[in-house]
């Protein structure tokens, strides 16, 4: 019978290895990622309905999230059941104003200061904006006890016009140290967690940025304690190292620069966080770039035509408002009006802006017979085109899952695309500069307990095509997950391991 040994052993040989290819095939787990929008939602109508489409929910009480009332009839006690966490500065005059706001116990420690100029910050009333130059130390601090603390997320608006301060100004540091002082005092007395960002968007040094620098100096961020990066604004003791949040400000100019500086806010996100700050996203929805882009406006008496500019890729819009709470804890959009008409009337008009650039074609005509007879140049509740929708989804997409895992442990992971060659997630963490030279996307996840987010998007090199993606669990190399992914949105499911 020993010559049957090799035999019988080869057989034991060829059944484990077999037992183990069963195990990885079953490990093979099919995902559906999460549809963000929902199916009540009717784009043809031209003004909001996040609040009438979406579920209600509630985010952690370490993020903020801020839109106005967009529609008319609707409020902010509505919109905050729906996930808003805000209300901003001068734009609740339907509801009474600023003080009716602080003087109701559920809104006094829910108010956004509404990214407030230096002459408002300050109280100045320049022009000259600065007769006797910047401020010394003892001004500065006494400006900080001055500003408004009951506003807890606070963005200001400080890098630009006329009355521009230089963010490196001794000023801001004894500003900010005094400022923020009295915000963690108030804390210390209710609890409730501030936000303070100097500015609606940040600039870092060029190492910083991506493709200001090599790949290996960029890299070398993620292998070097924050501690001794080279020195920004932001750092302690410099003058922009109190504030506890920054946030990247999403202006983007001709289309082809969008993937890039997409892919950029997000690892400033991520670097911010790093550093134990609040990192977040201040969205404009449109290219500042203006090609003559043409919105249509339909009216039953006729054809609003606005030469106006690009609005944001909806993946992208949707896909931003989710991962500025997946890699941060702030998500502004700006621009959305308040209090909008369902008629859409009357029309928003600004004549330096407008005129010559609108075009009214009545029912039945052909040839434009201007002006539009629904335009105000003032009043409240002008209509502006709508908007908040997609923010809205993108950020509901994130309390559905992401919310789940909230405090969980984030992790790149390994994938692979229409079963091509493993992507191998990098041993530093720094899968984001590697997407971006290597021409890829990211997977992402985040575990808490026996859950984990599964987040993958690829916004510079995506196609419109389906594709088959398979994701590792890092803590578990033979436990894939596979899904069909498309196009530059984000793709998101919650699965358990």
């Amino acid at each position: 019978m020993n010559h049957l040994q090799p035999w019988q052993n080869m057989k034991r040989a060829l059944q484990v290895f077999l037992s183990m290819f069963a195990c990885v095939v079953a490990a093979q787990t099919p995902v559906q990622f999460v549809n963000p929008i929902p199916s009540g939602f009717n784009p043809a109508v031209q003004v909001p309905q996040f609040a009438e489409v979406s579920p209600n929910n509630t985010l952690p009480n370490t993020h903020c999230y801020v839109l106005p009332a967009a529609k008319q009839g609707w409020t902010t006690a509505q919109i905050m059941s729906k996930g808003v966490t805000h209300w901003t500065r001068n734009s609740v005059g339907d509801e009474g104003g600023n003080e009716v706001f602080f003087a109701d116990p559920f809104f006094a420690k829910k108010g956004y200061n509404g990214v407030p100029r230096i002459r408002e910050i300050f109280g100045l009333s320049g022009p000259p904006w600065w007769p006797n130059g910047f401020y010394n130390e003892a001004q500065a601090r006494q400006k900080a006890q001055e500003a408004d603390i009951r506003y807890r997320l606070w963005v200001g608006e400080t890098m630009e016009g006329e009355d521009y301060v230089p963010e490196g100004e001794p000023m801001w540091g004894w500003f900010y140290d005094e400022l923020i002082n009295r915000y963690e005092a108030q804390k210390a007395q209710d609890g409730v967690p501030y936000f303070v960002a100097h500015n609606y968007f940040a600039r870092w040094p060029g190492i910083y940025n991506l493709g200001f620098d090599t790949r290996a100096n960029h890299e070398s961020l993620y292998n070097t304690a924050w501690q001794n990066w080279p020195v920004s604004n932001y750092h302690p003791g410099q003058s922009l190292g109190r504030p506890n949040a920054i946030v990247e400000g999403i202006y983007v100019n001709t289309p082809d620069l969008a993937p890039q500086q997409m892919l950029q806010a997000i690892m400033h996100m991520e670097l911010t966080g790093k550093m134990g700050k609040a990192p977040g996203l201040f969205l404009f929805a449109v290219h500042e770039w203006f090609p003559g882009f043409g919105k249509r406006y339909n009216f039953p008496e006729g054809t609003l035509y606005r030469s106006d500019k690009s609005p944001l890729d909806p993946n992208l819009h949707i896909a931003l408002a989710f991962l500025a709470h997946e890699y941060g804890k702030i998500f502004i959009e700006w621009g959305v009006g308040g209090y909008e008409s369902a008629t859409m009337k009357p029309v928003d008009y600004y004549p330096p802006i407008h005129d010559g650039k609108d075009f009214w074609y009545p029912t039945g005509q052909s040839t434009p017979q201007n002006p539009c007879p629904f335009y105000a140049q003032s009043g409240p509740n002008r209509y502006t085109g709508g908007g908040g929708d997609l923010t809205h989804f993108g950020v509901a997409l994130w309390a559905a899952t992401g919310a789940q895992v909230e405090g969980g442990t984030p992790y790149y992971a390994t994938f692979r695309v229409d079963g091509g060659s493993w992507i191998q997630r990098t041993t530093n963490g720094s899968d984001l500069v590697a997407a971006y030279f290597e021409n890829r996307g990211v997977a992402r996840v985040r575990i808490l307990g026996n859950k984990m987010l599964i987040c993958y998007f690829n916004l510079k090199y995506a196609d419109n095509q389906p594709h088959t993606i398979e994701v590792q669990n890092p803590l578990n190399s033979g436990q894939t997950f596979t899904g069909t992914v498309c196009g530059n949105g984000v793709h998101v499911v919650v699965v358990d391991i």
